[in-house]
């Protein structure tokens, strides 16, 4: 069960006495078996109804967005020996802040700490870390758990939904829409997942490597359907693969080496730039290919590589936004990477492709283009570079994502 909100204290004598059960059902008993598959039964299928009620209006929250998460706040809030999972209920009601606690961590370890006009993101930070605990922002929800779980798993999520790109539309549609989710005290993780496979219309495979268990009630505030899935998964060391048609979707173990691969212009001096990159994203494996810099790493390593908000961006450069106008750009017979590398450079935007792929298509990076655009937004400026080409793209903040559409 989760922290965050396992704190009634009748839910909690009752999860005590199931979990008591279910250690006497692991040593045997026939008698005694049977009677708890009883009560298991009666309480699995009642937590299946709750669940499917994930998106009624009486759970929603008004939980803060990602950005509201980082505004310090007059917040004043003192725990001392306070249990885990109270101070994470507290901390979420107060500020509005979603919390997911990993079920790998005790609930019940105390808690003593001062918070003092924090942001509710350094909040929850400072809670994970004096309980040498990670903490994760995936979107709106704070996901607290073992330092090796959190540290991977924002870029779990960034990878999923890159992929998500890949798949049919209406697939792709499905596995990328925005809701709340939330579940009942008592639910199983397999009524959860089962319960976010209907609502993509998939078919999830690896179910079995899902042990029984039982949960505390919690709200996931609305998120992307691949990034709720990601956080259940993620606490039993699983992340999942879609297959081509997007409609299964497979448990998979997460991998070694969780990582992100992304090329960037290199400008005047590709070298010095990899050469000062590896000293802000130490871990992160850095390569000059050319005349572009090649990063692989965590989501965290790409994020610390981004100009500061508070770096000067030069005046003729308009704003990379989807509803804003840009510059009128005119160029003719131009290979088709200088003119991505111009763009890159002139808007502030980062293209993300597979060399190997787009040549096969036959788009080679030689290819030669003409665009003449005016006073066109970002999106309609790309789809006149690459509808033409009959390729696709796919935007996330300042990453232009260029594939090739599936047969």
């Amino acid at each position: 069960m989760s922290a965050a909100d396992r704190s009634n204290p009748t839910h909690a004598t009752k999860y005590r006495r199931l979990s008591g059960a279910a250690s006497i059902l692991r040593r045997g008993g026939s008698l005694i078996a049977c009677s708890f598959l009883m009560v298991v039964c009666c309480c699995g299928a009642r937590a299946a109804e709750q669940a499917a009620k994930s998106n009624s209006p009486q759970k929603r929250i008004a939980w803060l967005t990602a950005d509201e998460l980082q505004r310090p706040t007059a917040m004043r809030i003192t725990w001392a020996g306070t249990p885990l999972r109270e101070a994470l209920r507290n901390l979420s009601q107060s500020q509005r802040l979603a919390i997911l606690l990993d079920r790998r961590v005790d609930p019940e370890q105390l808690v003593s700490l001062t918070l003092n006009g924090l942001s509710p993101a350094k909040a929850i930070e400072r809670t994970a870390e004096g309980q040498k605990l990670g903490v994760a922002l995936v979107g709106p929800l704070a996901y607290v758990g073992p330092p090796q779980q959190t540290r991977v798993i924002r870029t779990l999520a960034a990878l999923r939904k890159q992929e998500s790109q890949q798949l049919p539309a209406a697939a792709k549609q499905a596995v990328l829409a925005s809701r709340a989710t939330s579940w009942d005290d008592l639910a199983t993780p397999n009524e959860i997942l089962g319960a976010l496979a209907a609502e993509a219309q998939v078919k999830l495979l690896g179910l079995e490597q899902i042990p029984h268990d039982l949960w505390a009630a919690a709200t996931l505030p609305s998120m992307a359907w691949t990034d709720r899935l990601t956080v259940v998964a993620a606490q039993f060391g699983l992340t999942f693969k879609f297959d081509k048609t997007g409609r299964q979707v497979a448990l998979v173990p997460i991998s070694q080496k969780v990582q992100i691969e992304r090329s960037y212009p290199g400008g005047a001096n590709p070298t010095k730039l990899a050469d000062g990159w590896k000293l802000r994203a130490p871990d992160a494996e850095i390569l000059v290919a050319d005349v572009r810099v090649i990063v692989r790493g965590l989501l965290e390593d790409h994020e610390r590589l981004q100009p500061s908000k508070a770096t000067p961006k030069p005046t003729n450069v308009a704003p990379a936004a989807a509803g804003k106008k840009v510059q009128t750009i005119k160029v003719d017979d131009i290979s088709l990477e200088s003119l991505l590398r111009q763009l890159e450079e002139r808007l502030s935007i980062y293209f993300e492709y597979d060399q190997a792929a787009l040549a096969a298509a036959g788009v080679p990076l030689s290819r030669a283009v003409s665009l003449d655009v005016k006073k066109a937004t970002l999106d309609e400026l790309l789809a006149a570079i690459f509808d033409p080409l009959n390729l696709k793209f796919a935007r996330e903040g300042s990453t232009v994502t260029v594939t090739v559409p599936s047969k």
